[in-house]
């Protein structure tokens, strides 16, 4: 017999970061939502010690939930998610990472800002802030600090945001750039996934964004105050927004832009070129660097492009 259908799902994708999660559970156990609804965890290989802990916490949430796994090999987590997606339930799926933090109001906020959307469909995304564990004053705890930041006024100057760069989007034809899947929820009317062809760091969620409205009709809608607060090891002093550094990492998300560019032919891809200007191919070593001064001038960008297309990427 088919499992009956609810509100909402709620897919969390996670890998190795328990204590993370451990707060982002907590945030879900307090949402004020009176509808029906379930989390789908989903656990891109963890480790068993993780996992055991993981599954623990979950059974003593009192939220209708589920667990799935997939092996570790790399980080899959356009997979991850899409095993969230076949497994959930409801009819609006938010997605949710695992080192995020959420009020109490965050489920309620995305299932209102679907009422009165197209009937074809809708993809409602949210901000996100960064809190930065290393620079957390010590002896305070995490959870405190996160309960103040949701509370305070002036988080906006005191924490990074990637608001500026979603307000730089939001109301022109390049939406779908500031669709970041930690923080995002669509209407489940069709059978549109992950692209699984993304591996590793960057896109896979402005793919996803970009295919359901360009193909499928949704309409994309911008909510800034539903925050997520992602709990970031380091500091903001050496961060950067650019994540692939080694050359492995630096590959895939290569790989991915590529993929990208075969998944829209004809649109503007200016903007998503943009972040090759980060990396270079070292001639000496046969690797892949990111720089330390990015080069975002279109002949450097060209270069990266055509290498490339020469190793078949």
């Amino acid at each position: 017999m088919r499992a009956s259908l609810c509100d909402v799902s709620v897919v969390i994708t996670c890998f190795d970061n328990a204590p993370e999660l451990s707060l982002c559970l907590r945030s879900l156990q307090k949402q004020r939502f009176s509808g029906t609804w379930e989390i789908v965890l989903c656990d891109d290989g963890s480790s068993d010690e993780t996992r055991t802990r993981v599954i623990s916490e979950l059974k003593q949430l009192g939220i209708d939930s589920r667990y799935v796994w997939q092996d570790h090999k790399g980080a899959r987590r356009a997979r991850s998610r899409n095993n969230g997606i076949r497994n959930a339930r409801g009819r609006i799926v938010l997605l949710l990472d695992g080192d995020l933090v959420v009020s109490s109001d965050w489920v309620a906020a995305h299932v209102n800002a679907h009422r009165g959307t197209p009937a074809n469909g809708a993809v409602v995304y949210g901000s996100r802030k960064w809190i930065f564990k290393s620079d957390m004053p010590e002896g305070v705890p995490l959870e405190s600090l996160i309960n103040d930041y949701m509370l305070s006024e002036r988080d906006d100057e005191e924490l990074y945001s990637d608001r500026s760069y979603q307000d730089k989007y939001a109301f022109t034809e390049r939406a779908w750039l500031g669709c970041f899947s930690c923080n995002l929820s669509f209407t489940k009317k069709c059978d549109v996934l992950f692209d699984e062809s993304f591996e590793g760091w960057g896109l896979e969620d402005a793919d996803f964004a970009c295919r359901l409205l360009r193909y499928h009709q949704y309409k994309l809608i911008y909510k800034p105050d539903i925050v997520g607060f992602h709990l970031h090891d380091g500091s903001r002093s050496n961060f950067c927004s650019i994540q692939p550094a080694s050359h492995y990492d630096i590959v895939q998300y290569i790989k991915n832009v590529c993929q990208f560019r075969r998944n829209h032919p004809g649109l503007d891809l200016s903007q998503v070129y943009v972040n090759l200007g980060f990396f270079a191919y070292n001639r000496k070593t046969s690797k892949w660097e990111k720089l330390s001064r990015p080069r975002f001038e279109d002949k450097h960008i060209r270069e990266v492009l055509e290498l490339a297309q020469q190793f078949g990427l």
